[in-house]
């Protein structure tokens, strides 16, 4: 019988880690998220062609975001 137990696994590699962890240190004052997808980032208009191009950002995933502590992105 196939073995369908579940695991947690790093969410970054060392090299994202890395930058995690500078970003954090840089600014103390803010929260630092990881592995953000875009759509959560960013809201579109709706306009013609609009699905298109959000279909395009939605698949994309920031390594790393700063956010204000009322979590709104900066960087």
């Amino acid at each position: 019988a196939p073995d369908w137990s579940v695991q947690a696994k790093r969410l970054l590699a060392a090299p994202e880690h890395a930058v995690y962890e500078r970003l954090r240190a840089a600014f103390p004052q803010h929260v630092v998220l990881a592995q953000v997808s875009f759509d959560r980032l960013l809201g579109m208009r709706r306009s013609h062609g609009s699905p298109a191009v959000f279909q395009r950002y939605s698949r994309l995933v920031a390594d790393c975001v700063v956010c204000s502590r009322e979590l709104m992105p900066l960087i």
